[in-house]
């Protein structure tokens, strides 16, 4: 099993940090939060899998599911659908664009780190799936740790697959500069389909 491998689907860089740019001023806890070091707010696609939707609360709001994050982060044990957040509002334009090419995603998000921050060691949950990642923006004092090998993910417009519900893994950012990175959760069995494709979105 893999850890991560850049897959063949390939992004336009400029146009995801447009996006990024015109939702902002949606988002002002988001950059409230830059001084905590983590931070994320989650995107869904309108009309995803109906399977994805099971026990997700679509009556929280954006600050919640922000605050409530962190209170995962603080070494409170919460299940993900607790602090859930459904924002169809901001799936717009290129974001949406570049999600419904991954029909069976789900648990999608920008997380930002910050301020010398480091993730807790961890596996993503449900066992066996695996996150997309493309990077919004980086810096080479940023990376992860999965399984004990360490990397860099570079902000060159490619979807990067991360073995995250397999094992055990942290992320870090060591300089004073956002890391950005706009990710969603594959399951297993999905695989091998996208990781042989090649497709420009």
């Amino acid at each position: 099993m893999m850890r991560y491998v850049r897959s063949g689907f390939r992004i336009d860089l400029g146009q995801l940090r447009q996006w990024w740019k015109d939702i902002q001023p949606q988002l002002p806890l988001f950059e409230q939060k830059r001084e905590e070091g983590f931070r994320y707010v989650r995107i869904h696609r309108p009309n995803f899998g109906t399977s994805s939707l099971k026990n997700l609360n679509p009556e929280q709001t954006l600050t919640e599911s922000i605050e409530r994050r962190q209170v995962l982060i603080d070494g409170r044990e919460m299940c993900r659908t607790d602090f859930v957040e459904f924002s169809p509002q901001l799936c717009i334009g290129y974001c949406r664009t570049i999600l419904n090419a991954f029909p069976e995603s789900y648990y999608s998000c920008v997380i930002g780190l910050s301020k010398k921050f480091k993730y807790p060691v961890h596996v993503d949950t449900p066992a066996g799936s695996y996150r997309m990642h493309v990077v919004i923006e980086t810096t080479p004092d940023a990376g992860f740790d999965m399984d004990g090998e360490q990397f860099n993910l570079p902000a060159d417009g490619y979807v990067y697959m991360l073995a995250t519900g397999t094992y055990e893994h942290t992320a870090w950012n060591h300089s004073d500069d956002e890391r950005l990175h706009l990710t969603w959760e594959m399951p297993a069995d999905t695989y091998g389909k996208y990781k042989r494709r090649f497709k420009k979105i």
